[in-house]
């Protein structure tokens, strides 16, 4: 439950930065209430493309590891996330998250489980109209991120 705890509280913080939510604001009004989701799967994008700049590790040492950690932990699954697991893994998708074709597609399926196809398909129009700028500030914004996460992890290491 801390870990969980950890992470909502990065995601409160990342939510509330106010950068974030001018790139949020770029995109149209129709697509604002889903601007969270899109922001975290650009961040995710750009993590990515342009991963040695934040970590030492390879990217693919970084998704194996997770992935690992995942499948250590499958037992406290809903049998969805097992399901997306397995899917993740099968396909590398972390691994993948750099490529376009994935990030569409992801965004895609999203719109199509919310029963907003229409809206996310021009959602991923905007968002690549949009990628330059989102691109710069994501990788301005993400070292903060990085020291905020490093703090909470320290915090969080105290409390155990």
């Amino acid at each position: 439950m801390d870990v969980y705890w950890g992470c909502r509280c990065i995601d409160s913080h990342v939510d509330q930065l106010p950068e974030l939510s001018q790139l949020g604001r770029m995109l149209p009004s129709s697509l604002w209430r889903y601007k969270h989701i899109f922001l975290d799967l650009f961040f995710d994008y750009m993590l990515c493309l342009h991963w040695q700049n934040f970590d030492n590790r390879s990217h693919k040492q970084y998704c194996n590891k997770i992935i690992t950690i995942l499948h250590q932990h499958h037992i406290y699954m809903p049998n969805s996330a097992k399901q997306f697991l397995f899917r993740l893994d099968e396909h590398q998708l972390l691994c993948r998250y750099g490529q376009r074709s994935v990030q569409t597609a992801i965004i895609k399926r999203l719109g199509q489980r919310l029963n907003q196809a229409n809206l996310f398909d021009q959602a991923v129009d905007a968002i690549w109209r949009l990628e330059a700028p989102w691109m710069s500030s994501c990788q301005r914004i993400y070292p903060e991120l990085q020291r905020f996460a490093a703090a909470k992890r320290i915090e969080l290491s105290r409390s155990l």
